[in-house]
């Protein structure tokens, strides 16, 4: 990707954590009803527009889904 090209490493690494006080089946549960599309942050949609971006300047975009679950966590 081009991205690789111009960034082959990174600097720096973020790792979030939280505790959750509910039993596995619960965290599951919840972990594959998770709709990946739904979860959106400024930055998170900025870095898929530019990685986007190649495939909408060539014309090969293709179609977003209406959902994207989590389903096979």
């Amino acid at each position: 990707m081009l991205l690789d090209i111009a960034m082959p490493s990174s600097d720096v690494t973020l790792a979030e954590h939280i505790v959750v006080h509910a039993g596995p089946a619960t965290i599951f549960a919840a972990a594959g009803g998770l709709d990946c599309l739904r979860v959106r942050t400024p930055l998170l949609l900025a870095v898929m527009w530019v990685r986007g971006l190649p495939a909408r300047v060539t014309g090969k975009a293709e179609e977003v889904p209406p959902s994207m679950r989590c389903s096979g966590v």
